[in-house]
């Protein structure tokens, strides 16, 4: 354990389960896609300081205070989920750089929707890059950790808009609205629990893609949408959003797999669909 470290690293992943370093502790959690064998020797592995064992939903090991990591000036507080989560998606790396690089070129003022924006990483990167964000999410629970997230990683006050509701009934307000947004960012999940709907990624996509349309500026600066659904790769992703809202495809187009890098193997988790206009 070095816990002055604040970076991130990939070591292995296999047998359903990755090894990573978050801020200098060692997590052994699972990762189901990683259906290979182990690259590293098992006593890289036991040498874990966190395990989360998915079966029971306990992690066991202990966790310093202020346990963090940084990526790319966005720093994120760190706490083990019930569900095997961190705080932080690293996958979306290149995601963030791409945003950031988007709203530094921007020749005018950039307002930004983040949809299930999570933790925050996409809202505080084009935050930081100073851009007007919208943070979308209905989990209150995420907010606040993404709220945290941007005070520990210096936004300029007032930069975000948090907001805790569903996505389609807030986007169609804002489409009623007349409200425009020059990037927009999507990452659904493929099944949500609210308190009065349940989110299902193949019912409720078309109507979310429509509304994007809607409210999408006359001469935006990018979409992007994100995917961890299993078994779906970045060609079905294309194909759905050629189908069922072309318009947004009026760009510069690439799609891809979201992967990590390892010392050992490496992880794909997720496919993205990037486009510039």
């Amino acid at each position: 354990m070095n816990i002055g470290d604040k970076g991130y690293k990939l070591l292995d992943c296999g047998a359903g389960r990755r090894l990573e370093s978050f801020g200098g502790l060692l997590c052994d959690r699972p990762a189901p896609v990683a259906t290979w064998s182990k690259a590293l020797p098992a006593a890289v592995w036991r040498g874990a300081d966190l395990y989360f064992d998915a079966a029971a939903k306990v992690w066991s090991g202990d966790v310093p205070e202020g346990w963090s990591v940084e990526f790319s000036g966005v720093n994120f507080l760190l706490d083990p989920a019930s569900n095997g989560q961190v705080g932080v998606f690293p996958e979306q790396q290149e995601n963030w750089r791409w945003i950031e690089r988007l709203v530094a070129s921007a020749s005018k003022p950039v307002r930004v929707l983040n949809c299930f924006a999570h933790t925050g990483g996409s809202s505080i990167v084009a935050s930081k890059g100073g851009a007007e964000v919208c943070h979308l999410d209905a989990a209150r629970s995420a907010n606040s950790r993404a709220e945290l997230n941007a005070e520990y990683s210096r936004c300029t006050a007032d930069s975000i808009r948090w907001v805790t509701e569903d996505a389609l009934k807030f986007m169609a307000r804002e489409a009623r609205r007349g409200s425009k947004y020059d990037l927009i960012i999507l990452d659904p999940p493929a099944f949500g629990r609210m308190k009065k709907k349940i989110w299902k990624f193949e019912k409720d996509m078309p109507e979310l893609l429509k509304l994007t349309q809607e409210i999408l500026a006359p001469e935006p600066l990018g979409f992007l949408l994100t995917s961890h659904n299993t078994g779906w790769k970045a060609v079905d992703q294309l194909d759905f959003v050629r189908l069922k809202a072309a318009k947004l495809l009026a760009g510069a187009v690439d799609t891809g797999g979201m992967q990590i890098s390892g010392e050992g193997n490496s992880l794909p988790l997720g496919v993205f669909l990037r486009v510039e206009y």
